[in-house]
């Protein structure tokens, strides 16, 4: 069941389930980036997995702490 930011309780974000979709609002706040800015990256096919569900774009968890891996290791790579 997706999940809007507004339901989860302080300290929730990263208790998620792996298979657990959520809204691009919480995929933004639990990768630690505002909501447009998760929005640039997705535009520039830079971002996370994702997809319409419903005309409302949802990110799986899993997919999320894939994302947040490489961009780590691309950050070292490049340090």
């Amino acid at each position: 069941m997706r999940k809007k930011l507004s339901e989860l309780k302080e300290g929730e974000l990263r208790s998620l389930a792996k298979n657990e979709e959520v809204s691009h609002e919480i995929a933004a706040a639990y990768c630690g980036l505002g909501a447009q800015t998760l929005h640039n990256k997705n535009s520039k096919k830079r971002g996370p997995r994702s997809r319409l569900r419903f005309g409302e774009r949802v990110y799986v968890v899993a997919d999320l702490d894939a994302w947040l891996k490489n961009e780590t290791e691309e950050r070292k790579a490049y340090a």
